[in-house]
């Protein structure tokens, strides 16, 4: 008999990124540990196919898609369009507030019908916490006596955010949740205290007793393999999904960028054994249809993507696969690393360059020479594999020079794709601990509390989404944000390509459809919420993915 029954969501609103529809391996990472305890768990995970038919109202669809194609014409009237879309937009607003509403009534059913003794949400920011503390109300009025539970990644940047916002939640639980999960099991059954590490008590005393020690796992080969079955992780079946498994190799980060807040989540870096993480390559073949992946770290350590590649080459195992680089560990010694890694299936490196000036990398902490950057992405190129280069801009001290300098550095590289990001100040991290030392004017309370709720208007540019609070060396955000847009203009007037992801890479790839035409036709799909032709595609990448896996069988 279980020891307890419970229930693990993710809901983040529209899933507007082919991204947010990948199986979510930290849910599938929590069952696995749940279910090695003798807990019976079900994941109910909203990013997939579905929820774009739910968000999106056909009528609603069709008309998006019609605005898209007439802004892809250069005749016509970009600002009626734009008036257009926030009327469309207002609309749609209010339809998503509707479906949420039936969501979280969906949801209190299944805790009444299946009695589950606990429920954990995935908290993120945006309609992600919003939409998740909705759920999380109804189900703490339609059964009381149930556990409610947040973590995930907004809990570990604004654990103290969400505990002044809400009671709702009986407990916050931040860092890894493998083995805090079972104690929260446990503790819904009122066998233990709410003194276990990685919680906090938002009915507790914050400054006392309300947030224990962080405890990392330090041998992650002793963790349980995920489960993604289909009585316990639904979604991952039927094309809800888009088949690429992320496969945890290493956790952590052995840099301290001053604008990331992934050390917050993982801490110092660990790896898991190459025995280990080819098993759970072969495992994900074997069991579940696919021979795509990618690996989690944010650091991916090259000479265990070398061991585990070579692992994959004596099995003659064909897979798919992208990863994180770090352009300190592509030496004039990698050469031959990076042409079995190709070999092995390696499709895609995703790299952090930020910026193309010396003094801004240095006030990064990035780490990072130029030459050395320039040196990786050489002979990354030279072994046929994909590069994705993000960059932030304009990074804090950004002049005419250093703008010329990172314009320069791109031309230098010809990365396959760019992402440009603005600087957003995530709470934890050097930039939120130290705004004025980086040339940011905020207030942090004010901030975080904004930062917590912020809607994303996936229809608009981040010119037109409402101002954050804060400023950089003076420029309001809206300013910043154009001059985003203006950064990206200029290279894709240059011919660069921006925003084509690891996955599109690999997702076009065994679809057979040229990169730079699923790019548009992805963002047609998401722009417009085009669940049919979303799944469609779905199927076509999971029917390929499950005869090639077959083939290896």
């Amino acid at each position: 008999m279980a020891k307890s029954r419970g229930l693990l969501i993710s809901y983040a609103g529209y899933p507007y990124t082919p991204s947010s529809l990948m199986p979510d391996n930290g849910l599938a990472n929590l069952a696995g540990s749940l279910i090695s305890d003798n807990h019976e768990i079900k994941i109910m995970d909203f990013g997939t196919v579905s929820t774009m038919r739910r968000m999106v109202p056909e009528n609603i669809c069709g008309h998006l898609g019609r605005i898209y194609d007439k802004f892809a014409d250069p005749t016509s009237d970009k600002t009626a369009l734009l008036e257009d879309i926030k009327k469309t937009d207002k609309e749609l607003a209010m339809h998503q507030s509707r479906e949420l509403v039936r969501i979280s009534n969906e949801i209190s059913d299944e805790v009444e019908r299946q009695k589950f003794d606990w429920v954990g949400f995935k908290l993120y920011v945006g309609d992600g916490y919003a939409g998740s503390k909705t759920i999380a109300e109804q189900i703490r009025k339609r059964t009381p006596n149930v556990k409610v539970y947040g973590g995930g990644p907004a809990v570990d940047i604004l654990w103290e955010t969400i505990s002044k916002d809400t009671k709702v939640f009986d407990l916050l639980a931040f860092a890894e949740g493998e083995e805090t999960i079972i104690d929260l099991a446990n503790y819904a059954l009122g066998n233990t205290k709410a003194n276990f590490p990685n919680i906090v008590n938002p009915n507790a005393d914050l400054g006392k007793n309300g947030k224990t020690k962080v405890k990392r796992i330090e041998n992650l080969d002793m963790l349980p393999a995920p489960v993604y079955d289909e009585e316990i992780y639904p979604s991952f079946f039927g094309n809800e999904k888009v088949k690429i498994i992320v496969v945890d190799e290493s956790r952590g980060c052995p840099n301290y960028c001053s604008f990331c807040a992934q050390p917050l989540k993982s801490g110092y870096q660990r790896m898991r054994s190459a025995e280990k993480v080819f098993e759970d390559i072969k495992r994900v073949v074997n069991e579940y249809n696919t021979v795509a992946f990618r690996y989690a770290g944010s650091s991916t350590p090259i000479q265990l993507m070398k061991e585990v590649a070579e692992k994959i080459l004596d099995s003659r195992l064909k897979v798919a696969y992208s990863s994180f680089g770090h352009v300190r560990q592509i030496t004039s010694e990698t050469s031959e690393t990076l042409a079995s890694l190709k070999d092995s299936g390696l499709k895609v490196l995703l790299f952090g360059i930020e910026t193309g000036s010396q003094k801004n990398l240095d006030k990064l902490n990035k780490g990072n020479t130029l030459d050395g950057i320039i040196g990786a992405m050489e002979k990354t190129k030279a072994a046929d594999i994909f590069r994705i280069c993000s960059f932030i801009y304009p990074v804090p001290g950004e002049t005419e020079k250093t703008t010329e300098e990172t314009f320069g550095l791109i031309k230098r590289i010809q990365p396959d794709s760019i992402f440009i990001n603005f600087g957003a100040i995530f709470p934890g991290t050097p930039w939120g601990l130290s705004p004025e030392k980086f040339g940011f004017e905020v207030d942090m309370q004010q901030y975080k509390k904004f930062f917590l709720n912020y809607r994303i208007k996936t229809l608009f540019p981040p010119s037109l989404w409402e101002p954050l609070p804060y400023k950089l060396d003076g420029l309001e955000f809206t300013d910043i944000a154009k001059k985003t847009e203006s950064f990206v203009n200029r290279l894709e007037e240059e011919g660069f390509v921006t925003r084509i992801t690891d996955e599109m890479v690999i997702f076009a790839e065994t679809v057979g459809i040229n990169i730079h035409e699923f790019k548009r036709l992805c963002s047609k799909i998401m722009f417009s919420g085009d669940w049919e032709k979303m799944q469609e595609l779905n199927a076509s990448f999971n029917n390929s993915m499950s005869s090639m896996s077959r083939g290896l069988k």
